[in-house]
């Protein structure tokens, strides 16, 4: 192979499936160096594997945490630019236990039916219906 030898973008793009764009965002990151304006030399395709690798073994930070609150100023725990939210474990417990005391106060006074084991069973409808409104 020649020492001479450069590809343009559009081809590079297509050998790493890629589109050009991006082919330009990893020349500007500097993971890819052009020869000239536009043109790679074939060992960018060694750079770009490279770049893949370490990306793999040490991934980026993540980006930081926020607390999330409702209305009152209550924490209603943590989030990062995702649609995920993330709990400590002490507001996992307390989350839990306000569900399950909103059970109970909406169980008192329905009526329910013995049930298998001495529990008691009480129609859902009405259950959900007094925790949700």
């Amino acid at each position: 192979m020649s020492k001479d030898l450069t590809w343009p973008g559009l081809r590079l793009a297509k050998l790493l499936d890629l589109t050009p764009r991006r082919i330009q965002q990893l020349g500007k990151q500097g993971v890819l160096k052009s020869e000239a304006r536009g043109r790679y030399r074939p060992s960018a395709v060694t750079d770009y594997v490279r770049y893949l690798r370490e990306r793999i073994s040490d991934p980026p930070p993540p980006n930081e945490f926020r607390e999330v609150r409702d209305e009152q100023g209550e924490l209603m725990g943590y989030e990062r630019d995702e649609p995920q939210r993330y709990l400590t474990i002490d507001l996992a417990v307390e989350f839990t236990e306000k569900s399950l005391d909103a059970v109970s106060r909406a169980a008192r006074g329905l009526e329910s039916s013995p049930g298998p084991n001495g529990a008691r069973l009480y129609p859902s409808h009405y259950l959900l219906e007094r925790i949700f409104t």
